[in-house]
């Protein structure tokens, strides 16, 4: 049975708007059928249509409400009431974008309510950690994937760059002038570092941590090197203490002295992390 609108209910309101502008502007149902899945409406009826429109636009059929509404046999009399009365309460479609963050900001909230229930049960059972660690990665490694993704035209990107052309540029440093003056890091940028064994990548890659660290909170995580063995790496590389001098225990004083010196005026935040056997959801 598929119900009359139901007006004053905040959820399903905008999740009718949506369906709305889907059917309304090509624009607004590609940006919806890329960004949004039918588990994000919480009113089943908007789930179906929903769920019927993006499977004909993924097997290339139309997907107009007529067309829709063929699929829903017996009851498409009164899904053509439905969608008329949607469109008619549809007056325009230009804020697409923040109608389907609205939706899937819902979602992710009824999801992450789902979760705190059932690992209350955990709770109220007595569980130990390791018993309900599994739970909860598992848990949050599918929360995390329903994540927004960011659809955008190239017309629009043209846009924006043009609308941003004469902002100034903010890059990450890594403290080395050659690599900074033609590797342009900018904040989500996933770097791979790799070259053949003991040429000095964990080295390098803690040198440019501790430049980076003076601007921002990082955290090296490590799954082969102890964090003390770190340290010393960075003690040799900081502090100009030759590293076999560090690793044999052979420092003298004045190399003990720069030690202090460094850790006393040292204003940066870098944190170490021995990140053997961990998973991805642990270190998220």
């Amino acid at each position: 049975m598929i119900n009359k609108i139901n007006i004053g209910n905040p959820d399903f309101d905008i999740e009718c708007q949506v369906i709305g502008e889907v059917f309304c502007d090509t624009e607004a149902a590609l940006y919806a059928f890329s960004n949004l899945v039918p588990e994000d409406f919480s009113m089943m009826q908007m789930r179906r249509i929903f769920q019927v429109a993006l499977r004909r636009f993924q097997a290339g059929m139309p997907y107009d409400a007529l067309s829709v509404c063929e699929d829903f046999g017996s009851q498409k009399q009164e899904l053509k009431k439905l969608l008329y009365n949607i469109g008619m309460t549809t007056i325009s479609t230009d804020n697409y974008q923040e109608h389907c963050r609205l939706v899937k900001t819902a979602s992710a909230r009824k999801r992450m309510s789902e979760i705190a229930d059932e690992a209350m049960e955990y709770v109220v059972g007595n569980s130990t950690m390791s018993e309900m660690q599994p739970f909860l990665a598992n848990q949050l490694e599918k929360f995390d994937s329903c994540s927004t993704r960011k659809c955008e035209s190239a017309v629009d990107g043209m846009q924006y760059y043009l609308d941003h052309i004469d902002d100034p540029r903010e890059y990450i440093k890594t403290g080395i002038d050659p690599i900074d003056k033609c590797l342009k890091i900018s904040r989500g940028d996933y770097v791979v570092l790799g070259a053949r064994p003991s040429v000095g990548k964990t080295a390098f890659a803690l040198q440019v941590a501790w430049w980076m660290s003076f601007d921002f909170n990082v955290a090296f995580f490590s799954f082969e090197t102890s964090t003390q063995k770190l340290t010393e790496r960075i003690i040799a590389n900081q502090c100009f203490v030759p590293f076999r001098r560090i690793i044999e225990g052979n420092t003298t004083e004045m190399d003990r002295e720069s030690i202090r010196i460094a850790k006393e005026s040292a204003r940066n935040h870098l944190d170490l992390i021995e990140a053997s056997g961990m998973t991805v959801p642990e270190i998220q």
